[in-house]
């Protein structure tokens, strides 16, 4: 049987430790709760998750490959900056940059998180059913540059702390999970909207017409505050 995920679950990327009961559930060690929910619910583009970050490749391979996407037409750029600033920003610790990143090494301490409406194997939860808090996240409003462009893009930057010891157990897959997790926040405070759009920034192709596919599906799933970051010229 399935239990409820209930208790504190976290305001930023949140982690899960399963423990090792084959008669229970298939996984195993630590997942981002974004990857295990689609991996459970059996999203059609989970199957593409670990041909697009092997084992083997950087926890940044996907946003390598994302931002190779949204620097193949100019009327991608302010997506492409915008991913790049966080991107370049990723555990940076300088006070008074659009991210900064400050170092928990002996942990966060749990808040009241978003809602959680699926059910989680019993052998990824402790006995008081929660999961584990990795990143807390403190929003700020952040004035974005485009080169070429006039005016500035008024976008949100945040100031993170976190879980140096979860970090540091986390596949690069799960990890990538995290951090996308993370830029989408920018955009949607819904979690199960942000879990979604990680699975799509997780699938294969991004590349030639599947780039605007895959921007118009994240459109119909309602992520406007991203989708309209599209440029005409």
């Amino acid at each position: 049987s399935l239990t409820y995920a209930g208790g504190a679950v976290g305001n930023g990327g949140d982690t899960v430790f399963c423990e090792d009961q084959a008669r229970v559930s298939t996984f195993k060690g630590f997942y981002n709760l974004d990857y295990l929910i689609n991996k459970i619910s059996d999203v059609e583009m989970s199957k593409d998750f670990e041909k697009v970050v092997g084992p083997n490749d950087p926890s940044d391979v996907n946003f390598r490959r994302i931002l190779k996407a949204f620097q193949s037409d100019k009327k991608y750029k302010v997506l492409y900056y915008d991913l790049k600033g966080f991107y370049e920003g990723i555990w940076a610790n300088v006070l008074g940059q659009r991210y900064v990143w400050k170092k928990a090494p002996y942990g966060v301490v749990d808040v009241e998180d978003e809602g959680l409406r699926h059910r989680i194997p019993p052998n990824c939860l402790d006995a008081k059913n929660q999961l584990i808090q990795t990143v807390l996240r403190t929003p700020k409003n952040w004035q974005m540059e485009i080169p070429g462009r006039q005016g500035s893009y008024y976008v949100f930057g945040a100031d993170y702390t976190y879980s140096t010891q979860i970090i540091s157990k986390l596949l690069p897959l799960q990890l990538s999970f995290l951090l996308f997790h993370e830029w989408l926040r920018n955009f949607t405070h819904d979690p199960e909207l942000i879990r979604d759009a990680n699975a799509v920034f997780h699938s294969e192709g991004w590349s030639g017409d599947d780039i605007e596919k895959k921007l118009d599906i994240l459109k119909v799933m309602r992520l406007d505050n991203l989708t309209t970051l599209r440029i005409a010229n």
